[in-house]
């Protein structure tokens, strides 16, 4: 019994023995999992960060390109406004020459009535 008893205690031991090589290996996985997720958090944080970079960069490039066609807005409004302002301007010169054309026409009208006068009072 009594080498049974040696025995069992040797066996006990040496369980206890991989149980602390086991948990020292466990431990030892619990580390390297723990550094994996840590690396693992920080590449997430960089690529959480380099979107955020693009996003930032794809808003500026928009706002750069809200702008232009801004300005080409303003800038074609400023045509149109140019010409509205030259064709009022033709409209302005075009009835300036009707009136010349309708006082022409009345005064040939007045000379014409004239001659048609003196001719009546000639017969």
């Amino acid at each position: 019994m009594v080498e049974t008893t040696d025995e069992v205690k040797q066996q006990v031991r040496e369980v206890e023995e991989r149980m602390v090589e086991t948990t020292d290996e466990v431990k030892q996985q619990v580390k390297e999992v723990e550094e994996r997720m840590v690396e693992t958090t920080d590449e997430v944080k960089q690529q959480v960060k380099e979107v955020e970079e693009r996003m930032v960069e794809t808003t500026d490039e928009v706002k750069q390109q809200v702008k232009e066609v801004e300005e080409r807005m303003v800038e074609t409004t400023g045509e149109v406004k140019q010409q509205v302002k030259e064709v009022e301007e033709r409209m302005v010169e075009t009835t300036d020459e009707v009136k010349q054309q309708v006082k022409e026409v009345e005064e040939r009208m007045v000379e014409t009535t004239d001659e048609v006068k003196q001719q009546v009072k000639q017969v």
